[in-house]
This record gives structure tokens, C-alpha cells and sequence, in this order.
């Protein structure tokens, strides 16, 4: 009511994460026990008229609720690094600014940020990223190939790993034994992306 009242067209929802000062507030950190209401809210939220709010990077990816909350749009994983960058205000150069501090890949008081930007060592995590870089539930997820384990920053605060997510719609739905039939664009692309790495086997192998 508040961003509707001030006149806001826009809001996007972000999930704060143990990282920066709130690794000192951990209470405050959203708990995987809350975090299906947290996500139900979300989806209310979308349908609101009043304003166009959208589900950040670290919410939702596929599954039922997943689907509710990206609608028509396929969701791709994190860019940090690939698509997008950010500097801090030292100079240290993230793929995004949310990252910690282990993903700092260069400062532009040493380099230029094209030099750090074309580094083919630099953003390795995303950049090389492959299904042996996912573990835990992620690594055999049939979503992988698409969501790439989600947003970094989040899976690495709940779990110390790039790609092992446990705030991923897809992911707890499972747990609770909850099944829905992929929209038809979705189930295409999945297709298409096996296809491509059957034929890459094949050819690796002759």
C-alpha cells in the first residue's frame, strides 16, 4: 500500500540473505520453514493490479509455484558474470554485488574492469559452470540445465555451494511429493537442450 500510495510502478521482491551485515542477523533471515507462505505472498502480490511487482532473482525458479510466479518467461539461472557485473565502492568487481566476498575477481585499481571483464578465468563459477559444479539436490534436477542451480549468492549462504539451492520451489514441492505437468514451451526447450547434449556425447565419443 505504501509503493502504491508514493506513486511506484515497479516493485521487485528480493529474499535477504545471510551475507554482509546480516550474516550478524541471522534471526532476520528468511527460514526455509516459513519461506512456501513467504513465497504464496509473492504470487498474491503478482496479481495485484495496483502495481507490477516481480519475483527477484533468489525466489521461485520451476515447479507449480515456480510456473505461478515467472509466468510465460523462462527463467535462465544467474548472470552474474555472464550478463552483468557490478563494482563495489573499493574497486572490487563482482559478478553481482550481492556475491561474497570470495567472488571477487579483480579491482579496477589494479586492473581495467575490461581486462577483469575478459579474463577467461574470471567468473569461473558461471562462466564453466556444468552439472558436475552442482551438488546435493540440484545435480540430478531435470530444471539444471535451465536454472543452473539459481541464484548463487543464495544457494552459497544456505549451503557454502555455488548450485545446491534448498530455497527452490521446484526442490521442496518434490520433497512434499507434489507434481505438475511442465507449460508446453518449457517441456520443448527441455527436449531440444537433451537432444543437443546426446548428439555432443556422440560426438565426443567417435
Amino acid at each position: 500500500d505504501i509503493l502504491v500510495n508514493i506513486g511506484a510502478k515497479q516493485w521487485r521482491i528480493q529474499m535477504t540473505t545471510s551475507t554482509g551485515r546480516m550474516r550478524d542477523h541471522s534471526d532476520l533471515v528468511m527460514s526455509l520453514d516459513n519461506y512456501p507462505r513467504f513465497v504464496d505472498k509473492v504470487i498474491e502480490l503478482t496479481k495485484d493490479d495496483r502495481i507490477k511487482a516481480i519475483a527477484g532473482e533468489n525466489i521461485g525458479y520451476y515447479g507449480c509455484k515456480g510456473y505461478e510466479m515467472i509466468g510465460k518467461n523462462t527463467y535462465y539461472g544467474c548472470f552474474a558474470g555472464t550478463r552483468v557485473a557490478g563494482i563495489c565502492s573499493n574497486g572490487n568487481v563482482k559478478g553481482c554485488l550481492s556475491m561474497q566476498e570470495q567472488f571477487v575477481e579483480g579491482n579496477i585499481r589494479d586492473s581495467s574492469f575490461t581486462e577483469i571483464w575478459n579474463n577467461p578465468d574470471s567468473f569461473a563459477y558461471n562462466r564453466k559452470f556444468t552439472k558436475e559444479t552442482a551438488t546435493g539436490f540440484c545435480h540430478d534436477c531435470r530444471y539444471l540445465p535451465l536454472c543452473r542451480g539459481g541464484c548463487a549468492t543464495t544457494s552459497v549462504s544456505a549451503t557454502g555451494e555455488r548450485a545446491n539451492n534448498p530455497f527452490c520451489t521446484y526442490h521442496i514441492e518434490k520433497e512434499q511429493g507434489i507434481e505438475c505437468k511442465d507449460p508446453f514451451y518449457i517441456a520443448q526447450l527441455l527436449e531440444s537442450i537433451r537432444d543437443t547434449e546426446e548428439e555432443m556425447a556422440k560426438a565426443r565419443q567417435a
